[in-house]
């Protein structure tokens, strides 16, 4: 939790018993982010020798990670956690919890 806490997407919540609420407004909090912010390379190209297939390879990388970025960009975690509740068949309503200095 800390990480995402660094990258700004929870702040810990006050209190005897610790936790995390979403920073800002679910619905603006994508799957992409967070994945952004728990890779530790975030971005970092590994050291390799300079071959004629590393371009091919490196090209192919970066298709596949447009391809995630396109796919995580478009899954909140609103939509997420809405989704979640109707599989566990709850019955009331899904509710956002309060984000300190926001309105829901």
């Amino acid at each position: 939790m800390q990480t995402l806490a660094a990258a700004r997407l929870v702040v810990a919540t006050a209190g005897t018993a610790r936790g995390y609420l979403p920073a800002r407004p679910m619905e603006t909090i994508t799957c992409h982010d967070i994945l952004l912010a728990l890779r530790a390379s975030h971005g970092q190209e590994l050291a390799t020798r300079d071959e004629p297939t590393r371009s091919e390879v490196y090209g192919e990388f970066q298709r596949i990670q447009e391809a995630e970025r396109q796919a995580a960009s478009s899954v909140t975690m609103l939509a997420l956690a809405q989704r979640a509740h109707a599989q566990l068949g709850q019955s009331s309503e899904f509710s956002l919890p309060s984000v300190p200095g926001q309105e829901v």
